[in-house]
């Protein structure tokens, strides 16, 4: 049992898999095939993958060191092929969504020395908005809370006539043709940056 479910490692959510799994070798002939139905439980385990600490932290631990050496590996250089350090340019792109207008957050400028999760600390946040005029449809803008991080207001408008919901919509629709020009003008520019040095 231990080593059936070890695939999913300590995922709290784990995706439970059921079918035939048919095996086959580099011709596409079928060698073997295999029923869930014979295994324990029924189901194969395979990992949420989800990025967010809250849902599961150890899919977003994974999730890190990956990142983190990905990171380090395109910044060393020296392996798959990428030239070392000081051989090659490094940039570390960070793309922010537009606002669309004023909503509830909560910021925690300094965290407890013991505060392990940032996502669901319970340190003294900021004001939320201090300061602000109504709007001009008379819904205040400012908001003097101390949010939570299980608030259910954290994220919502402040004014829902204001909050630019169109453009939030066609932004999310958008957002991976965006995303693929935006990088591909980038690695044009890094490229023409790079035959300049």
């Amino acid at each position: 049992w231990l080593d059936h479910v070890s695939a999913a490692a300590a995922c709290t959510r784990p995706i439970r898999l059921s079918g035939a799994i048919d095996v086959k070798n580099p011709d596409g002939a079928l060698m073997h095939t295999i029923d869930t139905d014979s295994m324990p439980d029924g189901a194969i385990y395979t990992p949420c993958g989800n990025r967010r600490a809250s849902v599961c932290p150890s899919c977003a631990e994974v999730y890190r060191r990956d990142t983190y050496q990905i990171i380090r590996a395109g910044l060393e250089g020296g392996r798959y092929g990428l030239p070392p350090l000081g051989d090659h340019l490094a940039v570390f792109l960070t793309a922010t969504a537009p606002s669309f207008g004023p909503v509830h957050h909560r910021v925690v400028k300094t965290h407890a020395a013991d505060c392990r999760s940032k996502d669901r600390c319970t340190c003294r946040a900021n004001l939320c908005r201090p300061f602000g005029k109504p709007c001009e449809h008379g819904a205040e803008t400012r908001c003097t809370a101390r949010h939570k991080a299980t608030d259910p207001a954290l994220g919502t408008p402040l004014c829902l006539d204001c909050y630019d919901h169109h453009g939030q919509v066609v932004w999310n629709l958008e957002a991976t043709e965006l995303w693929r020009r935006t990088i591909q003008e980038f690695d044009r520019e890094l490229e023409r940056l790079g035959k300049r040095l």
